[in-house]
């Protein structure tokens, strides 16, 4: 009896690119078939999820972080039949409050007046554990994904995810397995955030991990990693 390879999909977030999972990737590599979807397609999370569905393979694993956290849930509601799991990085299921909305309305005003440099250099220190902000390296990857991302497809990025639905009524709905994983200093997605999925979802987890900011899988390669190894893993299906 021969035991496959599950393909494990994953999704960059704003303002990122596929070298944000180059350490996953590389790790998961023996135990499952692995590729980055393109989330640069289309201009709404609808969108997004309908173009990132075509790229995928007929069954799969996702792993997605951040915004590629509302394309999941959007994905998880078009066609949840195709999730072998899911394991969602730093996201959160509501919609935008005010506060939020009013935030990233303020840079889309930045972007039109040609300050998408000053966005960078404000969002390092809410995407990166304090001990992690004089890591020149591990700052230039978060500025060169940010400036390989652009201006046009940040602003589209921006749009789509004021415009997404709160998804917090269709958790319960997931059947695949799920595993949460949240670094305690995030400055995006907040612990209550993730107790709210953990408590909606069926059969979810979440694994915290300690002195790590928004960007877990650049801060904690390889505790990311080894997660993703230990979820994945017992995925892989007996094939006759």
């Amino acid at each position: 009896m021969l035991v496959d390879k599950p393909s494990v999909v994953f999704l960059p977030g704003q303002l990122s690119t596929a070298r944000m999972w180059l350490a996953q990737v590389e790790a998961l590599a023996d135990v499952a078939e692995v590729q980055v979807a393109d989330q640069n397609r289309a201009d709404t999370i609808e969108g997004i999820a309908r173009e990132v569905l075509a790229q995928c393979p007929p069954q799969f694993v996702l792993v997605a972080h951040g915004m590629a956290g509302f394309i999941a849930f959007e994905m998880l509601r078009r066609e949840p039949w195709r999730f072998r799991g899911a394991a969602l990085c730093g996201t959160l299921a509501a919609a935008d409050n005010a506060s939020q909305t009013a935030r990233r309305q303020r840079y889309l005003e930045l972007v039109a007046a040609g300050q998408f440099e000053s966005i960078i250099a404000e969002r390092i220190p809410v995407v990166l554990h304090p001990a992690c902000r004089t890591d020149s390296t591990l700052t230039r990857t978060v500025r060169d994904m940010a400036l390989e991302t652009g201006t046009a497809r940040f602003a589209a990025q921006t749009r789509a995810i004021m415009g997404r639905v709160d998804s917090r009524d269709r958790l319960s709905d997931i059947r695949c397995p799920v595993v949460l994983i949240w670094g305690r200093q995030d400055g995006m997605a907040t612990e209550a955030q993730q107790q709210e999925m953990l408590a909606a979802i069926p059969g979810a987890r979440l694994q915290v991990l300690e002195d790590t900011g928004h960007f877990s899988m650049l801060e904690r390669p390889a505790q990311v990693a080894a997660i993703l190894r230990a979820f994945v893993q017992p995925l892989a299906q007996s094939a006759q």
